[in-house]
């Protein structure tokens, strides 16, 4: 820890701050896919029912003057879209749904 001290005419003050600070990240389901920052639907890359893997994009969303590729967060189906192309979309907005599947289904 690093510790800092403030004397003053009323007494003496004291700033302590850890060297690693613990960062608490809001945990989201991983399920659902959210809007990273506001922007525009360019593309729907997977529609409902396809097979997806961990880190394939599912669609693209215009930033910015930047296309940002929106990646699955998980393996499995794509359950729902809930964009379209040319939408506008806020942060954190979801705009798709994954569902897990089992291993066989996946492979058969």
């Amino acid at each position: 820890m690093i510790a800092e001290q403030l004397r003053l005419e009323d007494g003496i003050y004291e700033t302590i701050v850890k060297k690693n600070p613990v960062i608490k990240k809001k945990l989201t389901d991983p399920k659902k896919i959210l809007a990273p920052i506001p922007g525009v639907i360019n593309r729907v890359i997977h529609q409902s029912g396809t097979k997806i893997n961990t880190g394939e994009t599912i669609l693209t969303l215009e930033a910015m003057k930047m296309e940002c590729e929106i990646t699955a967060s998980i393996s499995g189906r794509v359950k729902e879209i809930r964009v379209r192309p040319g939408e506008k979309v806020e942060k954190n907005q979801i705009l798709a749904v994954l569902e897990e599947i089992d291993d066989d289904r996946k492979n058969g």
